[in-house]
């Protein structure tokens, strides 16, 4: 579903979208046809892997309904955490506000007050390839029931 047919919904319908949201939030799913995506390969900077897999990367777009959807449960979801404090403060990956300097700036400052000290210390940086694709998701929906994250922000 293009741009141009959620408009003309929307001009006729303009309830509708709305109404299907709430839905999928009061009885906890969403219908299959938002999760439909178009995959397509974008190739990498290295052109001589091309004639290779490596040599590109993949990407799914979401229909604009189901790319709405999905920011409104993202939306909920961080305000629940923020509000209940569920969030490490260490946390810099899509987080409102913090950037890649934060990020840096956190870790020199930690280093930094450590040599002051005369304290040694090790960084370790893991770059896991894949993680959400290849997380497991009973264990997340499990993380999230023991965090008791309400299906509908109307519980908080």
């Amino acid at each position: 579903m293009d741009n141009n047919i959620v408009k003309r919904m929307h001009k006729y319908l303009p309830k509708f979208r709305w109404e299907l949201y709430n839905k999928c939030f009061t009885i906890g799913c969403s219908p299959k046809v938002l999760k439909n995506a178009r995959g397509i390969a974008i190739p990498i900077a290295d052109k001589t892997k091309l004639r290779y897999v490596e040599g590109y990367r993949g990407i799914s777009l979401l229909s604009i309904p189901g790319k709405c959807l999905e920011k409104l449960v993202t939306g909920r979801l961080i305000y629940f955490l923020e509000v209940f404090v569920q969030l490490s403060p260490l946390q810099f990956g899509f987080t409102a506000g913090r950037s890649t300097a934060d990020t840096i700036k956190t870790v020199l400052d930690f280093v930094v007050t450590r040599r002051k000290r005369g304290l040694k210390c090790c960084l370790l940086a893991l770059d896991t390839a894949g993680a959400f694709d290849n997380a497991w998701h009973p264990s997340i929906l499990a993380r999230l029931r023991n965090l008791s994250v309400p299906k509908t922000r109307t519980t908080w």
